[in-house]
């Protein structure tokens, strides 16, 4: 099957996500849509091990995704400085990643958004991101449940990468099974990631 080096610089999403929304009908958005700060390779780790996990999150205040990039990098947006002064009184994490810590982003629309390239290992789950790729919804969901849309490109997604990368069943996570501090996230979505489980067990 070729290294997970080598899966990754072949696949089409890591490289060009317009080839995947050509074959997809949930709208997908290059990392060029929202962003033009190039990543900081030097900074990066190229992912090692096969992809066998998916873990999902959510990005809390953050509802777009330029606002993640700076918020993971450190730009002095309003989210960030916000977060940062937050995180004086350890009320909320700081961030000082060298590119988008997730792989790809759902909005409300369903449109998925390109984030890290998958030649790297994600910046989303401390001590376990080899192998593992990152989704994160855009927004809140400690106390609401996802857009039907949202939803539905979601069980896209994880489609895709399951037949892609041969991801094994169960292979979906949330935040809050790595790190117990995150247990809150997703929690208004629940019965939806339970919905994704049964279906990818």
């Amino acid at each position: 099957m070729g290294s997970p080096q080598s899966i990754a610089q072949n696949d089409p999403l890591a490289q060009n996500i317009n080839n995947y929304a050509k074959k997809n009908e949930y709208s997908t958005k290059a990392k060029s849509a929202y962003s033009d700060i190039p990543a900081d390779e030097s900074n990066m780790d190229e992912n090692r091990k096969p992809y066998e996990l998916v873990t999902l999150h959510h990005t809390g205040s953050a509802e777009r995704p330029k606002e993640v990039e700076d918020m993971h990098r450190a730009n002095e947006g309003a989210v960030t400085i916000m977060r940062q002064a937050l995180s004086i009184l350890d009320l909320a994490q700081a961030y000082q990643n060298a590119d988008v810590g997730y792989h790809y982003m759902i909005d409300e629309r369903g449109i998925i958004y390109e984030g890290r390239s998958l030649k790297y290992a994600g910046a989303h789950v401390g001590g376990h991101n080899q192998g593992n790729i990152g989704v994160a919804f855009l927004g809140d969901y400690t106390e609401r449940e996802l857009s039907s849309v949202q939803f539905k490109a979601a069980r896209q997604l994880l489609g895709n990468l399951r037949d892609r990368f041969k991801l094994p069943g169960g292979f979906i996570r949330t935040h809050g099974e790595f790190n117990g501090e995150k247990h809150n996230e997703l929690r208004g979505a629940t019965r939806q990631v339970n919905l994704l489980r049964e279906e990818f067990k």
